[in-house]
């Protein structure tokens, strides 16, 4: 915990600084981080609570936002 709490510290001004955050805090992969969007989240909620339903992959090199969370890969 104190090293994600210095992580966090160092990333506070990166512009992604929150969806690492969610990364470390959550367990998400990073496409998984990357794709996550309003509709997914409750934060009115008690607790709050978001849910993994699509994530961003790479597409001959380009992001692409993807609901198909597991491929035969």
């Amino acid at each position: 915990p104190a090293e994600l709490v210095s992580l966090l510290a160092a990333l506070d001004d990166h512009p992604l600084c929150t969806m690492f955050e969610m990364s470390a805090r959550l367990g998400l992969r990073p496409g998984e981080a990357a794709g996550v969007c309003g509709d997914a989240l409750d934060l009115d909620g008690d607790p709050p609570t978001g849910a993994v339903i699509r994530a961003v992959q790479l597409d001959a090199g380009r992001p692409v936002l993807t609901g198909e969370l597991k491929t035969a890969r």
